[in-house]
């Protein structure tokens, strides 16, 4: 019984840590990918 809600604790534990990570990483990468996206849209503009 102890170790049941050891392993599902430690589950929950591990689901949290990867929500919180993937939610860090996506607002990341959107960081990443709207600097990228703005610089090379602003390099098209400035080449044309």
């Amino acid at each position: 019984m102890r170790i049941e809600v050891q392993v599902s604790n430690h589950i929950d534990l591990t689901l949290t840590v990867a929500l919180r990570l993937s939610r860090r990483a996506t607002i990341w990468l959107g960081t990443l990918v709207a600097s990228v996206g703005g610089s090379g849209v602003g390099w098209l503009i400035l080449r044309r």
